[in-house]
């Protein structure tokens, strides 16, 4: 409940922005959508003025919103979908959060389509503000007192790569925003 009520189930407008162009560079604008994560629904309302998918959201707190099928469930069990069933996952900075991002890879792996798409966020632990607050304090700039117990697995890009791997997913990109303190 702690880590719920720090993080405040909500990102960045310029995490929506980048997930947004990937959707639209995929031309994903249909289907099953699960917002895995999904908060307040933030993402999924501006989702809800920019495609058609049929909107799914799970989160450990319930959020009404129109026309949304909302689940609530501990983010760190299994999910309750039937194989093979949604078209798209979003999950936005949320992965840090978990106990065991492999299991819910695999999960996402598990649920969706053949072809289906992925697109997961997390805090950048190579930018430069990162490494340096590594070096200094011992822990990713994300990943200090002040973001704990919310902020608990620390993942870089060869981490996010193996997991990915490991659960089956192929065609792994890795992008960046120019968003933060210190850009890229």
């Amino acid at each position: 409940q702690e880590a719920t009520r720090q993080s405040l189930g909500i990102s960045h407008p310029a995490i929506y922005q980048k997930a947004l162009s990937i959707l639209d560079r995929f031309h994903l604008a249909n289907g099953h959508l699960l917002d895995f994560g999904a908060g307040q629904g933030d993402f999924i309302k501006v989702l809800q003025g920019a495609a058609s998918f049929a909107l799914h959201g799970v989160d450990l707190m319930y959020t009404a919103i129109p026309h949304v099928n909302w689940y609530v469930q501990d983010l760190n069990r299994s999910l309750q979908f039937k194989e093979n069933h949604f078209d798209v996952i979003t999950s936005l900075e949320v992965i840090e959060h978990l106990e065991n991002p492999r299991r819910i890879l695999r999960d996402f792996n598990r649920v969706l389509k053949p072809g289906g798409r992925l697109i997961l966020t997390t805090p950048n632990n190579e930018s430069w503000r990162s490494i340096l607050s590594f070096v200094v304090r011992g822990h990713f700039v994300s990943f200090t007192n002040s973001s704990y117990p919310a902020h608990i697995t620390a993942l870089n890009r060869s981490d996010l790569i193996r997991v990915f791997t490991e659960a089956g997913f192929t065609d792994i990109e890795v992008e960046f925003t120019d968003h933060g303190a210190v850009p890229w």
